[in-house]
């Protein structure tokens, strides 16, 4: 268990994981901010028996915003990866 919650208004589905955080966003936006955080809950509830096994523990499980930048720079270090990676095999 990371902490100790005392008065949580709502179960932790998962002991190794302390806060789950789902990104702000305008009541019109479709799927709502609450659809998110179930989202994350039930991928915290499919991971506690991996946690458990690795004794992985983790303060907050947030979402995260992709943009451009991030995927063009995810392949960037992609593409500089993959000449070195095939000199290893």
């Amino acid at each position: 268990m990371v902490h100790l919650r005392l008065n949580e208004k709502e179960s932790n589905p998962n002991p190794y994981i302390n806060f789950t955080t789902a990104l702000p966003c305008s009541e019109s936006f479709h799927p709502p901010q609450s659809d998110a955080r179930d989202l994350l809950r039930a991928l915290a509830a499919q991971l506690k028996p991996v946690m458990k096994d690795h004794g992985l523990t983790v303060n907050s499980l947030e979402e995260a915003v992709t943009g451009r930048l991030e995927r063009r720079l995810s392949w960037f270090f992609v593409d500089q990866m993959e000449p070195s990676m095939g000199s290893i095999i």
